[in-house]
């Protein structure tokens, strides 16, 4: 992305990892997040490479990764919504620094942080390049969600508008619906949507490129025969959902 967007400034919020040396560089205020009600300091740092600012991002919960393993093996555990929870909260944080035109989520590991400026908005889109991963936790018992919606420090009304799905805390759940519009690409489009309710809210929203015009009309008839199948099983998802 730095090779191929060598004409705009691009903000790059990074988690530092274990193992690794960061030379300190120019030193910034510290970031505040707040997980189960007590606050954090996170220390931060700015680096300046060509057209990218790094932000670098240094706590203990970053540091207990490393550099062949950056993310938490789990996403589905307490560790993990904690790490996941500090990182998207930073990355709010810099979206308030930095006067950014586009906020890129790369994946489903930054989808929440848009909800931690709200009602403020931001233009933000998705990159997704594996489905299989959503950043999953459960929310069946009040107990859980509570427990949940505290550790992302999120209100529950939030939640239940913006991450829930059926009775977990999804993370690419939370992608799509602040998504407006999607170009994806045909083939990835084609095998998510038999298998993923997730996505169910997309195809009505599909902005076809101009490649994929000679295909529009397959392309929504495939759809069209995805969705009736799918549409009885997630309502009863969404009916499903506490409120």
């Amino acid at each position: 992305m730095g090779k191929n967007l060598s004409h705009q400034d691009l903000i790059w919020v990074v988690p530092c990892v274990g193992g690794v040396d960061y030379p300190v560089d120019q030193p910034a205020e510290p970031m505040t997040v707040t997980i189960m009600n007590q606050v954090y300091d996170v220390q931060v740092q700015y680096h300046q490479l060509r057209n990218i600012t790094y932000v670098l991002l240094d706590a203990p919960v970053f540091r207990q990764q490393t550099k062949a393993e950056p993310y938490p093996a789990r996403m589905d555990d307490m560790t993990s919504a904690v790490y996941y929870s500090a990182w998207n909260q930073c990355i709010a944080q810099a979206i308030t620094r930095f006067p950014i035109d586009l906020y890129h989520i790369n994946d489903y590991h930054g989808t929440v942080a848009p909800l931690y400026l709200l009602p403020r908005t931001v233009p933000a889109c998705l990159s997704l390049h594996n489905a299989e991963f959503q950043g999953l936790w459960p929310m069946r018992t009040k107990k859980e969600r509570d427990e949940v919606s505290s550790v992302y420090n999120l209100p529950w009304p939030v939640v239940a508008e913006f991450v829930m799905f059926g009775e977990i805390f999804n993370l690419l759940h939370a992608g799509t619906r602040l998504m407006g519009n999607t170009s994806p690409s045909l083939r990835h489009l084609l095998t998510l949507l038999p298998r993923r309710i997730v996505f169910a809210r997309l195809p009505a929203r599909i902005r076809c490129c101009r490649r994929l015009q000679e295909v529009r009309k397959a392309l929504l008839r495939t759809i069209s025969n995805i969705m009736g199948s799918q549409e009885s099983k997630s309502d009863r998802w969404v009916k499903s959902s506490p409120r």
